[in-house]
């Protein structure tokens, strides 16, 4: 049974927490809004550009979106569908958190309930104060970083700090009018049909600076990145999204600006001209954002365009998707060596340096061939250690990416580096199992530049 729309109105304060200065706003929606659809208000009265997974947290509750397949036991409640009056009323307040990497939480504080005005146009935003902070810029901790060095000119960092936020990023910044259009346009998008999947991406969801990677845009890469007029060691799109998924699990974050150069071996891309520059980076960071809110959502999987042959040791073979896969990956990670060497606790040791032996198992012959004398088992044929390897890829993925968001839980809570805990493991600053005396990384670790 449908229940009777409410005329009341709520007036609530939406305050952005342990950010100073304070940023917030006081907004009005019609009293029975779903949590749906008041998730895209927020994100349109402070700023944001729905690139991450959000919760709304009720007392004991938590509602958001599901995981439809979860890999571990979910108690989050479907909030599509879910009144606003049938769980909070007058006084009441609420947390509703963005990003679970950077955890940005709100306060939203139901300040009044009251007669709607048959003038007015709801929701709509009455007043606020600053601008919310730039998408990934670390949390908390690293927007007052990015505040400091922005009010520093000269700090070492600024212009590539300036660069990373944009050069119209003001922290000071509020635009009124600009909210309240905003706001207005999303009566002209589609709602979430409760019949069909709701789990939809959001260019099929609402407006987005950076669209939802699709096939089409991994073609695309694969086509420019292998184009003539590349510079020398420019990677391939399966390099890149290996890359881009060592990237998108550091320990700290990593701005575009610096890993987005290392693409093309720091050399000029060779862009025939603006718009497709602005079309081939808009598919990279389209690549990114998926990999990110895949990691998020506890969803480690490869992007289309990437899928193991069979049988096994086929992925060894030159130009096998796979195993560029792993040397872009075996890249990104050696770049990021003295990260994980600083930040890794010590029991993680073992478990890291399991998930690097998988991971980087089909990224050259030589390699393999080195990891097969590490089996329990007296000499496992090179085909057989292979199965064994493609059947553990999956959850070498997962716990990869496990283990990235626990270092990145610590170091948002405590911003100061543990005592570098350093290791004998493979992958990092070991000997090459492959016998040639020289470190892995500078041996079979360095298939990519």
């Amino acid at each position: 049974m449908t229940e009777a729309p409410s005329n009341d109105i709520y007036r609530i304060k939406v305050t952005l927490r342990n950010v100073r200065p304070l940023v917030w706003r006081r907004i009005e929606v019609p009293a029975d809004i779903t949590l749906d659809r008041l998730h895209r208000v927020l994100q349109s009265v402070m700023g944001w550009a729905d690139y991450h997974l959000h919760s709304f947290q009720v007392g004991q509750v938590t509602y958001g979106e599901p995981d439809p397949e979860p890999d571990f036991p979910d108690d989050t409640v479907d909030e599509l569908g879910v009144r606003l009056d049938r769980i909070a009323g007058a006084g009441d307040s609420l947390v509703y958190e963005y990003d679970f990497g950077d955890d940005w939480e709100h306060r939203l504080e139901i300040e009044q309930v009251c007669a709607a005005d048959r003038e007015a146009v709801y929701p709509r935003c009455l007043a606020g104060k600053r601008a919310c902070p730039p998408e990934d810029c670390g949390g908390t901790g690293g927007y007052a970083g990015l505040l400091a060095i922005l009010a520093d000119p000269q700090h070492q960092e600024y212009a590539e700090t300036r660069e990373w936020a944009g050069e119209d990023f003001d922290p000071e910044a509020f635009d009124l009018d600009a909210i309240n259009a905003a706001l207005g346009a999303l009566d002209s998008e589609p709602e979430p049909d409760e019949e069909e999947d709701p789990y939809v991406g959001p260019d099929e969801d609402f407006p987005s600076a950076v669209p939802e990677f699709t096939e089409a845009h991994a073609g695309q890469l694969r086509a420019f990145l292998t184009a003539p007029g590349r510079p020398p060691d420019t990677l391939r799109y399966e390099e890149l999204a290996g890359f881009v998924f060592a990237i998108a699990c550091s320990p700290e974050m990593i701005m575009p600006s610096e890993w987005l150069p290392m693409i093309f071996n720091g050399q000029d891309a060779g862009y025939a001209n603006l718009e497709e520059a602005q079309q081939v980076l808009a598919a990279m960071m389209a690549l990114y954002n998926r990999t990110n809110h895949g990691l998020q959502g506890h969803r480690a999987t490869l992007p289309p365009g990437i899928e193991p042959r069979a049988p096994a040791a086929a992925n060894l073979d030159d130009g096998a998707a796979l195993g560029l896969w792993a040397r872009g990956f075996t890249a990104g990670h050696n770049y990021l060596d003295k990260l994980w060497d600083a930040y890794t606790p010590e029991p993680l040791n073992e478990e890291l340096g399991g998930c690097m032996m998988v991971l980087s198992f089909f990224s050259s012959r030589k390699l393999a061939e080195a990891y097969r004398g590490e089996f329990e088992r007296k000499e496992p044929t090179l085909e057989e250690t292979a199965e064994t390897m493609l059947r553990l890829f999956p959850d070498a993925m997962q716990s990869y990416a496990h283990i990235a968001h626990s270092i990145q839980t610590v170091l948002r809570a405590h911003r100061a580096p543990p005592t570098p805990a350093r290791s004998e493991k493979i992958g990092r600053n070991a000997p090459c199992p492959c016998g040639s005396g020289k470190k892995y990384k500078k041996c079979c670790g360095a298939t990519v530049h």
